[in-house]
């Protein structure tokens, strides 16, 4: 052992086997009094100037890297901190890690947590998307930090909401994506799962801003979600907003043909096949 203290000796209860140098200590107790998920290169030397440290920022996260405490992350300058009480040097498995660290960095980017995503973040979808989703303007190029999720563009009404610190899709945002793009959603054969508890959630007067210039064919395809989810309570406003349009509207790939589903013209080979009264094949 080089005489450094072990941590249980600066912070009381502590359980690791991960012992830091002296003049480090102060900075990890620092690190787990205030228990950031990301920590910046800024904030270690803001850290280390009220401890007397002359190291440089970066030779403290080398150092704090080095002896366990923190994880490098691909976005520039940015740590994810391993608190002592973590078992072993190991990330905390948060899918948006990276995410959080970019905007913490930007914190004006224009992203949300969107599609799949979005509905598993909400808690909708217990299903984990195989490769998360994030939502940015056509103009924005993404992070290379980001590049393991997925991106996508959707002109959308409404600013997202934020969950657990993200920027994520509100309901109503999903429910229109789903309708106006239902090819790019992914995993629709759970969706009728729990398509009912994220419409209990939307608001109508939202839903109705976010479907602002969507066209009647989007409105179709919304109004035909929500029969499928048994809230045809909630369909008056959307049945208001236009004509029926003409000729079949497609819930999916127009080459694979569907169910017919005659009262909102919508032929879907998305969702599992039903049988009421009035629908047939297509």
């Amino acid at each position: 052992m080089d005489g450094s203290p072990h941590l249980s000796q600066l912070t009381d209860p502590i359980l690791t086997d991960r012992t830091i140098p002296a003049r480090l200590s102060g900075l990890v107790a620092d690190l787990e009094l205030d228990q950031p998920r990301i920590v910046a290169l800024d904030e270690i030397a803001s850290k280390a100037r009220s401890r007397g440290l002359a190291a440089s920022p970066r030779n403290l996260a080398w150092r704090l890297t080095q002896h366990g405490w923190l994880i490098p992350l691909r976005t520039k300058g940015m740590y994810e901190f391993v608190p002592a009480a973590r078992a072993g040097v190991v990330s905390s498995g948060d899918p948006f890690v990276e995410l959080r660290a970019t905007l913490k960095r930007r914190p004006t980017l224009p992203v949300a947590v969107a599609e799949d995503s979005a509905s598993w973040l909400h808690g909708f979808s217990t299903r984990t998307p195989d490769r998360h989703v994030l939502a940015l303007p056509p103009s924005v190029a993404p992070p290379q930090a980001l590049s393991d999720c997925r991106t996508v563009h959707f002109d959308t009404q409404l600013d997202p909401m934020v969950i657990d610190g993200l920027p994520v899709w509100r309901p109503e945002t999903l429910l229109v994506m789903m309708a106006a793009r239902p090819t790019a959603y992914g995993d629709w054969n759970n969706v009728l799962d729990w398509l009912p508890k994220a419409i209990d959630r939307s608001d109508s007067s939202l839903i109705d801003r976010e479907l602002g210039g969507q066209p009647a064919t989007v409105v179709a395809r919304l109004a035909y979600l929500f029969d499928r989810a048994d809230r045809a309570n909630r369909l008056t406003p959307l049945m208001r907003r236009g004509h029926r349009p003409e000729g079949p509207v497609y819930f999916g790939n127009a080459r694979r043909g569907g169910s017919y589903y005659r009262r909102f013209n919508v032929v879907d080979s998305l969702l599992p096949e039903v049988t009421p009264s009035g629908n047939t094949n297509y």
